[in-house]
């Protein structure tokens, strides 16, 4: 997980019970690594969680367009159409000045209640509301009710990025976690997978209906 300057880091836990409830803080703690690494599970968007950003310094080249008080939120689409996926934990200053302040926040699993409609193999995009490009994208399938996930899948970094949906038919649970010089996040996608139409095959010389050739 990249970081940028001095993050109060802000642990939330959300959990859901037939709708959206609040977010809870469990633990503060204050880190001045600049660069870090952790892992993090996601949740769904259903959640709402309170929280304000505050910055010791500014950053007078970094645009609201480029340095949102949030992470962006992130857009997974098809040939069917295009879904919001669910915002998951996430370390986020608005500024990417030294000194500044940002926040963390954790989230318990949570499966997503919208699918994408996918076909097996289809190449999806998946854009951010953000005007510059991630620094890294990683996807990876969930494995686990607990979210545990599997081998990351291939992906081309952009904004937008793209991957192939290189999965067996059935519903499917995706991580997204993207870094920038901001911080970094992690996002929730359901898609739901179908096997590709298999092309029928005309049949050949000697094929009941077809004559042999004869020379």
């Amino acid at each position: 997980m990249r970081r940028n300057g001095l993050f109060v880091a802000l642990a939330l836990l959300v959990a859901f019970v037939g709708g959206p409830v609040s977010a809870q803080t469990t633990s503060t703690t204050t880190s001045t690594s600049a660069t870090s690494t952790s892992t993090s599970t996601a949740t769904s968007t259903s959640a709402t969680a309170s929280t304000t950003t505050t910055s010791t310094a500014t950053d007078p080249a970094c645009s609201v367009t480029e340095c949102p008080p949030r992470p962006p939120d992130a857009f997974v689409g098809g040939s069917t159409g295009e879904i919001q996926a669910d915002q998951s934990s996430y370390c986020w200053s608005a500024s990417r000045a030294p000194g500044s302040v940002g926040l963390c926040a954790d989230f318990l699993y949570q499966e997503p209640r919208q699918a994408l409609a996918v076909e097996e193999g289809e190449t999806l995009r998946v854009r951010f509301a953000i005007g510059s490009a991630p620094l890294s994208v990683a996807i990876r399938p969930v494995i686990g009710s607990d979210g545990r996930t599997g081998d990351p899948i291939p992906v081309t970094v952009g904004n937008p990025a793209s991957f192939r949906a290189a999965l067996p038919a059935g519903p499917h649970v995706l991580v997204i976690f993207a870094t920038w010089p901001q911080g970094d996040s992690s996002y929730l996608v359901k898609l739901d997978v179908t096997a590709r139409p298999t092309t029928p095959v005309a049949p050949g010389p000697g094929a009941p209906g077809r004559p042999l050739f004869t020379g």
